[in-house]
């Protein structure tokens, strides 16, 4: 969560947010890893469109195109086309009734019943075999890759995970698991894991997530704060973040567990009324939602935050720890946080000089939930409160007259009935880099009341000297392509001349600017914006040099201080009657190059460069405002530059040439774009020792004569 050197704790992914503790939270994970945790609104049920009362307690399933299967008990098979039910196969209704498990893959699926797995073909429904072991009882089936299957099985006191490939053959090596209690299996392995929920009454813990790393054939406990959670019972559907989402065994609602993590049980209703959908019997997820099978149909259950009631949630941090040494205590704590009018954040902090105690206190307080939600304890300590604007702000809470070297947080979120969404972005806890109390006699740091009233009263100067000296600390990393932000990438980019590429991933504009002092270097050849390339589009592209042979050669102006740029302020040669050879004298002539001049299609632009790119629109919008910066940074001046983009490869295999690395500049570099190769002096071994090179100093390559 921090480093020495930042002096602050960050909660803004999943892990991070999970080595807190939520009340009434539900963990949410986005793209790039960033998680944030949502304040739930009331669950709103109303019924799959397509589907009757015939499809109660259907088996649900989801084939590997992501759409949504589910098993009728009279044994057919339907899939959900944009809210039609269109049948897919028909299985032997005595396998379908008595059916506990659903899992539906390209060319064959897979029914749990009876103790026996039976797979089965997609297209036909028809039956192809029995492939449970002998003296083993199957517990729990999961969708595995490539058609296969994950079989979580028993046989007297052991347990254990064995895989089984589509063609019938079982892996040889399996994985132990935890035989006591008894075990919920999920429906599918993602990113190589699979969720289990071991339940065992006689444990303290009463029951515990599991996960399943496949490629290490190991498993990983995940155990649960000290406070009474809901009791789970089958079925287990898979959500965002590694969670599950598991009904309620005392009243039959749905709650969320992940790693660290136990959101509130959630009661689904109609959304006309408070007529209750039935007992659930299967789930399974549905981007945000959850489709669940019932005594009455099938029913996609979402948040809604307009049908919600009052909701009170809470958070509490770990222990945290402000290093002792020239420094003492904290800074401050800044809440990125989404809430509606009418909504209130409360911020809370208490000190502590110990680890024990700290640990002590945050047992006690998590032991209830209504202990997280009292204020008693915390009244010594500031308390901030801080009230919703319809949108994402930024409430910031100040620990200055914290002295303690441990810290405990805890924010509590008040949103109004039918108010819109809230949620908790990022939490960001600083403590300073120096103390000014620190520097006072050491009457102003006895420990006393007046100490506390030192630091309330330097709290102030003390965020702005950290907050200079964080923006000081701060500069060179912005113009650092390892740690510049999205902004100050986009700048940077455009300031070093490539176009506004505002469109480009941020991650790409991050690899351009690493790569770009590599490709600089061998900028005027076919390396260089090979290079260039492999970051914007890796593998996407192809390069084709269409001169037929060596450029004139141009010469500076002489009038021009900077050497000029070729095919600018560069004279053109009267007549080139013989092979130009070093040592030679070359005559000029009086005007220079320029729109007007007829001469420079017939001498200088013969050359073609064509870049093809093969990509979608998207690409192509990303990308075209570099194609400028191609003939203005990467290719010689005597070329033009031309940029193609095609849906499709035409040409599957294409190679592009040798690798970033192998080409190493010299004066003899037939790579040079443009087929700017150096003029026959006769044989290469009789060249003079000292031939025009490719000057590195200069815009684009600029040929000179040394």
């Amino acid at each position: 969560m921090t480093h020495p050197r930042d002096r602050v704790y960050r909660f803004e992914t999943a892990a991070q947010w999970g080595a807190g503790a939520g009340v009434g939270l539900v963990l949410r994970e986005e793209a790039g890893g960033v998680a944030r945790l949502d304040v739930p609104g009331a669950p709103v049920a109303e019924r799959l469109p397509g589907t009757t009362d015939a499809d109660a307690r259907a088996l649900l399933a989801r084939d590997p195109a992501g759409r949504l299967i589910w098993l009728r008990r009279d044994g057919g098979v339907f899939v959900d086309d944009d809210g039609r039910a269109i049948r897919l196969a028909r299985i032997p209704p005595g396998l379908a009734g008595s059916a506990t498990r659903l899992i539906w893959g390209q060319r064959f699926g897979w029914v749990l019943a009876e103790g026996q797995i039976v797979r089965i073909d997609t297209a036909t429904g028809q039956r192809l075999g029995v492939f449970a072991q002998d003296g083993w009882q199957p517990e729990g089936i999961a969708a595995d890759t490539c058609d296969g299957l994950l079989i979580v099985e028993r046989r007297d006191e052991e347990r254990r995970l064995r895989r089984l490939r589509s063609d019938g053959v079982s892996h040889p090596e399996t994985v132990e698991l935890p035989a006591k209690g008894r075990i919920l299996v999920g429906k599918s392995a993602t990113d190589g894991r699979l969720r289990l929920v071991r339940i065992d009454p006689g444990d303290d813990e009463g029951w515990t997530l599991i996960v399943v790393d496949l490629a290490k054939r190991a498993f990983v406990p995940h155990e649960k704060e000290a406070k009474p959670k809901p009791d789970p019972e089958g079925p287990v559907a898979l959500r965002d973040g590694g969670a599950v989402a598991l009904k309620d065994a005392e009243d039959g609602g749905i709650f969320e567990a992940g790693p660290g993590h136990v959101g509130p049980v959630l009661k689904p209703l109609w959304n006309e009324g408070a007529c209750k959908i039935g007992h659930i019997t299967d789930l399974q997820s549905d981007g945000d939602c959850l489709v669940a099978s019932t005594e009455t149909g099938l029913w996609r259950i979402c948040d809604s935050h307009e049908a919600s009631s009052a909701r009170r949630v809470a958070w509490l941090s770990p222990v945290l720890r402000s290093p002792l040494g020239e420094r003492s205590g904290w800074q401050r704590a800044d809440l990125t946080v989404v809430a509606p009018e009418g909504a209130e954040i409360t911020i809370a902090a208490c000190g502590f000089t110990g680890a024990p105690h700290a640990r002590a206190t945050r047992q006690d307080v998590m032991s209830t939930e209504l202990k997280v939600f009292e204020d008693a304890g915390w009244d010594a300590t500031p308390i901030s409160r801080h009230y919703g604007r319809g949108g994402s702000s930024v409430c910031r809470h100040y620990l200055g007259e914290i002295g303690a070297e441990f810290l405990l947080l805890r924010v509590t979120v008040e949103v109004p009935a039918c108010a819109g969404p809230a949620s908790l972005g990022a939490l960001r806890v600083l403590y300073p880099d120096r103390s000014l109390i620190e520097h006072l006699p050491a009457i102003y740091r006895d420990g006393a009341r007046s100490e506390r009233q030192m630091r309330r009263a330097l709290a102030g100067f003390q965020a702005v000297v950290d907050d200079i000296d964080d923006k000081i600390t701060a500069a060179t990393d912005r113009v650092d392509p390892a740690t510049a932000d999205p902004l100050w990438s986009r700048f940077l980019l455009h300031w070093l001349g490539h176009g506004d590429l505002s469109r480009l991933p941020f991650e790409k504009r991050r690899a351009l600017l690493a790569d770009l002092p590599g490709a600089m270097q061998m900028r005027g050849t076919r390396a260089g914006l090979e290079r260039v390339m492999e970051s914007l589009a890796p593998g996407a592209f192809a390069i084709e040099d269409g001169a037929e042979g060596p450029a004139d050669w141009l010469l500076p102006a002489a009038d021009d201080p900077a050497g000029g740029r070729l095919g600018r302020d560069t004279r053109l040669p009267k007549v080139r009657r013989h092979p130009w050879t070093l040592g030679c004298t070359a005559p000029l002539g009086t005007g220079r190059l320029g729109r007007d001049c007829g001469v420079v299609s017939g001498t200088l632009c013969s050359a073609t460069i064509t870049v093809r790119l093969f990509g979608s629109a998207k690409l192509k919008e990303e990308l075209s405002p570099f194609t400028a910066a191609i003939a203005r940074n990467f290719a010689p001046a005597n070329t033009r530059v031309r940029c193609d983009f095609t849906a499709h490869d035409p040409r599957p295999g294409l190679g592009l040439g040798p690798a970033v690395g192998e080409i190493t500049l010299g004066p003899d570099d037939s790579r040079a774009l443009g087929a700017w190769t150096l003029p026959d002096a006769g044989t290469r071994s009789a060249r003079p020792d000292e031939p025009a090179r490719l000057d590195q100093a200069n815009l684009n390559g600029n040929l000179v004569l040394e």
